[in-house]
């Protein structure tokens, strides 16, 4: 979520994935330190279970023959997409799915966007159009849209906090919640599995 207009990305989505504060590696960078860079990804996403986030899209470089999608395939983390719901959100929504898919990364959800208000007729018949068409073609859960919202681009903080209130928020959170615990889940059967074969 950047500070324009609630989640004003003006990428075609963005995957949200462990860790906010990683540092993008320089481009500079040489094959043997982009492995590592990778590697140690890996190995930080693997002692997780609960999501965190790095906002940008799917196909931005972060080497010279890197992008974020290597990452969050290196990372082995879920991936909340985030799309606008208004003109051209279907197709930009659609090639990321896919495009994660292909790679064969969980998604948790898509969710959409209002990049600005939506005033005119014309305007909320066409995003209920992208809204209708991507909770029948994106066969994940579709969350949103998110209200348009000035105000965290004045007080960062509260605008926020008055959006975690929202519905589509509340509704992520307990898909995010689902996906932790079954993450979790997941990693203790697979320690108690290779435990039990430890011991034999």
């Amino acid at each position: 979520v950047d500070r324009h207009g609630v989640s004003g990305t003006q990428s075609a989505a963005s995957g949200i994935v462990p860790d906010a504060k990683t540092q993008e590696p320089p481009a500079a960078l040489g094959a043997e330190d982009r492995t590592q860079f990778l590697d140690q990804a890996g190995e930080h996403a693997s002692s997780r279970t609960e999501p965190s986030i790095m906002m940008c899209g799917v196909h931005v470089p972060i080497t010279s023959s890197l992008d974020v999608l290597d990452l969050i395939y290196q990372m082995k983390l879920p991936t909340i997409v985030v799309g606008r719901s208004g003109l051209g959100g279907v197709n930009h929504a659609l090639l990321t799915l896919n495009v994660l898919r292909q790679r064969n990364i969980p998604i948790v959800a898509l969710v959409l966007n209002q990049l600005r208000p939506v005033h005119t007729t014309t305007a909320r018949v066409q995003e209920q159009s992208t809204v209708n068409l991507l909770r029948r073609l994106a066969k994940v859960p579709v969350v949103g849209p998110l209200p348009y919202s000035p105000s965290v681009n004045r007080n960062w903080n509260e605008g926020l906090i008055r959006l975690a209130g929202t519905a589509p928020i509340k509704k992520l959170a307990k898909l995010v919640l689902a996906r932790i615990i079954h993450e979790g889940s997941s990693r203790k059967r697979a320690d108690s599995k290779r435990d039990g074969l430890s011991e034999a």
